[in-house]
């Protein structure tokens, strides 16, 4: 909109309450064009075909994940992408475990008491837990949803980056690059030798050996992926120093 391009959006979500919040807020910037639905996501291809699909935080709390990729390609338009994001396991070590205990312990309980019991159990974990060990977790202090999200979610399944990559694949889709690519690069993280390896094979190993990425955010294409180059002007250049004059500095 700020840049005068002609446009349709859709936005699509199973909660009013969402919805609503969405709503206002194009409203309070006088923005046109939007349409809302409220629905699910496995029926987007009925609301499309779409040049562009952004799909922050679903994907991974379906009961089939790869249907939600199958149903995201069905509704693009030849060359239309997809971006998306997903959570990773190594980065969130620590809160699956706690999840199936918290599971077991707030079965049949109401929102409220489930919570209740959390923040009981966070409190009292021993300096053993891998929980508490993890440093980049913590989204349960900042609010009760971001605890109940991160602990208490019913449905939480975490990919790989080659697990990711899988799913787009199967989906139909080209993989077009992991925002970030330097973290999904193995020689970010060792100087060791790295043998030939496939795209998806040289991910994973540099996932496992980061160990601290929790979420992926990616990109995929229907039809042929393009390589991403540069532009020129983007490049970084040496200016009012030689070469000699920055490496003696």
């Amino acid at each position: 909109a700020d840049a005068g391009v002609a446009h349709t959006l859709t936005y699509l979500d199973r909660s009013k309450a969402a919805r609503a919040v969405a709503e206002a807020r194009i409203a309070a910037r006088g923005l046109s064009g939007v349409r809302f639905v409220t629905g699910d996501l496995l029926e987007a291809a009925a609301l499309g075909p779409f040049d562009y699909i952004d799909c922050c935080g679903v994907l991974h709390h379906l009961p089939d994940p790869q249907a939600g990729f199958d149903a995201l390609a069905a509704a693009l338009a030849p060359g239309g992408g997809l971006g998306a994001m997903v959570y990773a396991p190594y980065g969130r070590t620590g809160v699956y475990p706690l999840q199936a205990a918290l599971a077991a312990l707030t079965e049949g309980l109401a929102p409220a008491d489930k919570l209740a019991v959390a923040r009981q159990v966070l409190a009292g974990l021993p300096p053993s837990n891998w929980f508490l060990r993890n440093d980049l977790l913590r989204d349960h202090r900042d609010s009760d949803a971001g605890l109940y999200d991160l602990l208490l979610h019913a449905r939480d399944q975490p990919f790989t980056a080659d697990a990711v990559m899988a799913a787009v694949a199967a989906a139909g889709l080209s993989f077009a690059g992991f925002i970030e690519p330097a973290r999904y690069a193995p020689e970010t993280w060792t100087q060791a030798p790295i043998p030939e390896l496939a795209p998806p094979a040289r991910a994973a190993l540099a996932e496992r050996l980061a160990g601290g990425i929790k979420a992926h955010v990616f990109y995929a294409v229907n039809g042929p992926a393009k390589p991403c180059v540069p532009a020129p002007h983007l490049r970084p250049r040496l200016r009012g120093a030689t070469a000699a004059q920055m490496a003696a500095n």
